[in-house]
């Protein structure tokens, strides 16, 4: 069964990603343009793992471990291929 959740959350641990799978690649990321995912314990429920946007993946000392965060979604791909996606973003910004 579906449980429904808040969107908040703290952001536990994260890691800066420069070497992309191919979906990734195809979104834009790479060695010079890398993505920040990190496990996330969401408000009263679960931690997960997302991708963390808003943030500058170059410079993952601009965000912290303990950081409270906020879910979004990304939609990527086109026609029957899209897709949505979880993420977070800090909830300050």
């Amino acid at each position: 069964a579906w449980v429904e959740m808040g969107k908040g959350g703290t952001l536990r641990s994260f890691t800066a990603i420069h070497v992309a799978p191919t979906p990734m690649i195809e979104a834009g990321h790479g060695r010079d343009t890398p993505y920040l995912v990190g496990v996330v314990q969401v408000d009263g429920g679960p931690s997960v793992s997302a991708q963390i946007v808003g943030v500058d993946a170059a410079r993952p000392e601009s965000i912290e471990v303990g950081r409270p965060v906020e879910a979004t979604f990304i939609e990527r791909g086109e026609g029957e291929d899209r897709r949505t996606y979880l993420a977070f973003q800090c909830a300050d910004e």
